[in-house]
């Protein structure tokens, strides 16, 4: 890892900022010798660890925690595995029927298994990103499924 210097332009400001770049990316840069597509490339990099680094400080998430981890024991029961167990399986079945195959992948992953979305991502070979927004929909889709059809124990 190479730690690069480059006076930049942001908000009209000339300013010197620093980035970490690894030693290929480092080499093929100075390979170029090209001073504005380095300084460039700085400032990309630079704005996205800076936007990174906002998104990291804007909250902590339970599976960011988890990743670090950090680990709550949860006390409750968990809802699902309480439908589970109960006579509503059927219905439960013919909710998670409703969904597409990624998203019951992202949600029973999720829920039953309590994988994040990175550990789901890296099985599938898919974004971590991609799995949050399938779990997400699956989520809106079963409770607009609960709501049409109220579970009855």
């Amino acid at each position: 890892m190479k730690q690069v210097k480059a006076t930049i332009s942001l908000n009209g400001e000339n300013k010197t900022v620093k980035v970490m770049l690894d030693d290929e990316t480092y080499a093929l840069l100075q390979e170029t010798g090209d001073e504005k597509l380095t300084a460039s490339y700085i400032a990309e990099e630079y704005a996205w660890k800076k936007t990174e680094r906002k998104e990291t400080r804007r909250h902590v998430s339970y599976e960011g925690m988890m990743e670090r981890g950090v680990d709550y024991a949860d006390k409750r029961e968990n809802p699902l595995e309480s439908l589970l167990r109960s006579e509503g399986i059927r219905d439960l079945k013919r909710a998670l029927s409703t969904l597409t195959e990624r998203q019951r992948i992202a949600v029973l992953y999720h829920v039953l298994e309590r994988q994040s979305f990175r550990e789901i991502g890296d099985k599938f070979g898919i974004n971590k990103e991609t799995v949050r927004e399938h779990y997400n929909s699956g989520i809106k889709k079963l409770r607009k499924f609960f709501a049409k059809h109220p579970f009855k124990p």
